[in-house]
């Protein structure tokens, strides 16, 4: 006998404190359900170090010295979601460096959280935000079927 299920909506439960320039970024990766950014930062306009603030998975903010150049990190318990991130970086990225800069993705193992985590790092804001442009206007309209078998 199959119990029957309630009917179940999403809520948002808390809000985090993100650089502005780096806030769509965070938006578009927190979209995918499996998702969740650990920390960001919208970088300096120079090559000096930068002062911001880490949102932390427990929801604290601690001090921190961050790099130049804007990042994300996050985590992702969904393959299927991390490979259509994945994807659209590596499809991105065939297109004309000169017309979006650079950017590097690398795959990091948290030893305090025990898993693997993931980094986007940019050369400038404007490349975090050509990025979220392409998969809302090329990418996501080729995906849309699969996006929506995804659990």
């Amino acid at each position: 006998m199959s119990e029957k299920q309630h009917e179940m909506e999403q809520i948002a439960l808390k809000t985090i404190n993100v650089d502005k320039g780096i806030k769509r970024l965070v938006i578009w990766l927190n979209g995918f359900s499996s998702v969740q950014t650990v920390w960001s930062c919208q970088g300096a306009d120079s090559k000096e170090k930068l002062e911001g603030i880490k949102n932390t998975p427990q929801g604290e903010d601690i001090p921190c010295t961050g790099s130049w150049s804007p990042y994300v990190v996050f985590v992702c318990d969904n393959l299927d979601h991390l490979t259509i991130i994945a994807e659209c970086i590596q499809r991105f990225s065939l297109l004309d460096r000169a017309e979006k800069g650079f950017m590097i993705f690398e795959i990091d193992y948290d030893t305090e959280m025990k898993r693997l985590r993931y980094e986007i790092h940019f050369n400038g804001v404007n490349t975090s935000d050509a990025l979220v442009d392409f998969y809302e206007k090329v990418y996501k309209s080729e995906l849309q079927e699969k996006l929506e078998q995804i659990p």
